[in-house]
């Protein structure tokens, strides 16, 4: 009887699995968007119809830091 072979992962474990571990599975999955019979919607390429931003936008933390900052 030829022996079994034991079979390999088709991923390249990830040194943050470990920490993945006490995340909800169920959290992570309500956070896609999904088609109204249930599929993940997935978009192979970027929205089109991108409006550029006028000017940069940044947090309050960052403006707060570059203001006690500024020489």
């Amino acid at each position: 009887m030829p022996q079994q072979q034991q079979q390999q992962p088709n991923y390249i474990p990830s040194p943050m699995a470990g920490h993945m571990g006490n995340i909800n599975e169920m959290s992570i999955d309500a956070s896609f968007k999904r088609q109204n019979d249930g599929p993940i919607l997935w978009f192979a390429g970027p929205p089109l119809n991108v409006v550029p931003e006028k000017e940069p936008v940044h947090s309050l933390r960052y403006l707060h830091w570059k203001s006690q900052n500024a020489n």
